[in-house]
């Protein structure tokens, strides 16, 4: 089938989004004023609260804030810097105009979102790994890579839609050029353009899908930009495509051709790309999508790497759909594997890995400030609710309380079902502050919610919670230790009254024995 083009200048790119408020207007003009400084910007975010609130949220954030909490704008101003602050503030301006739910012309827009911000987490990771002073411009530039394609959906809806039914949810630079005449980053260079938006981050945001024709004056800060950007979009297809381990092969060799990054360093971003993504969509208030495990796509490409030859990985791009079949086989096996039948939590299993990879990922790093922690849970007095009521309104009372504690369990964090009327709860980054607030919540939540059985009959209950942090593992036996000394915690908590919590008296170091 073909198409006639449709002429770029007939598309009403910036009349198709929301246009610009005037507070917007005005930071965009104070960020591009080189002449501007910390509180001229700070005093135009300060008009807008929703700015305002956006920005202090990400100066605490764990990429940024090492310290104690910043409450107050200029605060914040003064530990970011200028440049950081201007290019954060950008962001934050032009992402808050633009739609964040629904769809438009068949184009997903939580989708759109998802993947602007892991494109954005990994063009400030790359450019922190290669030790370039651009980090804030690389985050913008990802934010910035997909905003053509927002920008025909909206233009162009009933064409953008053909595309899409063509190309499948997210089409490609070539299904764009042969359905509409012209792809996605071209539109989009024409719009941040159009919004005045630095040149370099035009650049660097629209050139990572054709670097090659990226204008010869062009300064040197728009080549690095470009070139990490399209590292970060080749970063976001391995989470995002159906051939995982082909992606990974591609992202491996390019990352060491564009940038020298060996194997370690690229399994580093990745394994930081779940956080920081979480922390980078509360910021920008964007509603991701349930379900979408980084970690389950990041193993079962590692996995399929590893168990084909060296003949066949050269090959890999031909074998990716059956492997995708077996990817998907193995989905649904490794899902059943891991998960308690009875309360639909992690199993114990599921647990160790976790446990496992976040100590393994600590030894690799040189300095956490955050804390490893562990809740371990016991429902009070179990066995004599089950001698009551038997074992399937016991079963249902287990379920009752799995979903309760989930409830109120941060996302990041993995709550799984440890054996028996025992949970356990595994913190990534904590403090022991947090650790005991944690605690505190499931503790009060499965007090206040009780189970109500079949019969309409309440059954009130408590629990038990023995928490351990620690910040420095240097050992693989890390997290066993912690399990061991929270299971001590919850031990004494029982002993002591139940319904109670229980902190470690001080951090659990894990040393060789």
């Amino acid at each position: 089938m073909s198409f006639e083009p449709i002429e770029i200048s007939d598309l009403s790119l910036s009349g198709s989004l929301p246009s610009l408020p005037t507070v917007a207007l005005d930071v965009l003009r104070i960020c591009q004023d080189s002449a501007s400084d910390i509180g001229d910007l700070a005093e135009g975010l300060s008009r807008d609260p929703i700015l305002a609130s956006r920005v202090l949220q990400m100066a605490n954030s764990a990429y940024y804030n090492r310290g104690t909490e910043v409450t107050s704008l200029n605060r914040a101003a003064v530990m970011l810097g200028l440049r950081a602050l201007k290019v954060l503030a950008l962001g934050f301006t032009l992402a808050n105009e633009l739609p964040s739910q629904g769809e438009s012309g068949g184009f997903d827009l939580q989708l759109f979102w998802h993947r602007s911000l892991v494109n954005a987490v990994a063009g400030r990771s790359i450019a922190t790994a290669i030790r370039s002073t651009k980090t804030e411009e690389a985050f913008l530039c990802g934010l910035l890579s997909q905003i053509g394609k927002l920008a025909l959906a909206k233009a162009a809806p009933e064409r953008y839609a053909v595309a899409v039914e063509t190309g499948g949810a997210w089409p490609s630079e070539e299904t764009e050029r042969e359905v509409i005449g012209h792809t996605s980053s071209e539109v989009g260079e024409l719009l941040l353009a159009q919004w005045h938006v630095p040149l370099s981050i035009v650049h660097g945001a629209t050139y990572a899908y054709r670097e090659d024709d990226i204008p010869d004056d062009a300064p040197r800060e728009s080549r690095d930009l470009a070139g990490i950007t399209a590292l970060a979009v080749a970063t976001g297809d391995i989470l995002f495509s159906p051939h995982a381990a082909a992606g990974l092969k591609r992202l491996h060799e390019e990352a060491e051709r564009a940038f020298g990054l060996h194997k370690e360093t690229v399994a580093g971003i990745l394994d930081g790309l779940h956080e920081g993504v979480l922390e980078s969509a509360e910021a920008f208030a964007v509603q991701l999508p349930p379900g979408h495990s980084y970690q389950q796509i990041l193993d079962e490409a590692h996995a399929q790497l590893l168990s084909v030859s060296l003949n066949t990985v050269i090959d890999l791009e031909q074998t990716a759909s059956a492997l995708a079949e077996l990817a998907g086989e193995n989905e649904v096996l490794q899902a059943r594997a891991l998960t308690d039948n009875l309360t639909e939590l992690a199993n114990r299993a599921a647990l160790e890995d976790a446990l496992s990879r976040e100590v393994y990922r600590r030894m690799r790093s040189e300095h956490e400030d955050d804390a490893l922690g562990v809740l371990m849970v016991d429902i009070d007095k179990f066995k004599s609710v089950n001698d009551r009521y038997g074992h399937a309104d016991g079963d249902e009372i287990l379920r009752h309380v799995a979903r309760t504690m989930q409830g109120v369990t941060r996302r990041a964090d993995l709550l799984a079902r440890y054996g028996g009327e025992e949970f356990c709860v595994v913190m990534a980054r904590t403090s022991h502050a947090g650790l005991t607030a944690a605690a505190e919540r499931l503790r009060r939540a499965v007090e206040g919610h009780p189970a109500v059985l079949g019969s309409g009959e309440e059954v009130r209950l408590t629990i038990s919670v023995g928490a351990a942090a620690s910040a420095e593992i240097d050992d693989p036996t890390g997290g066993k230790q912690l399990l061991e000394v929270a299971d001590a915690a919850l031990y004494r908590a029982k002993a002591n009254g139940r319904n109670r919590v229980e902190i470690a008296p001080r951090p659990a170091p894990a040393t060789a024995a």
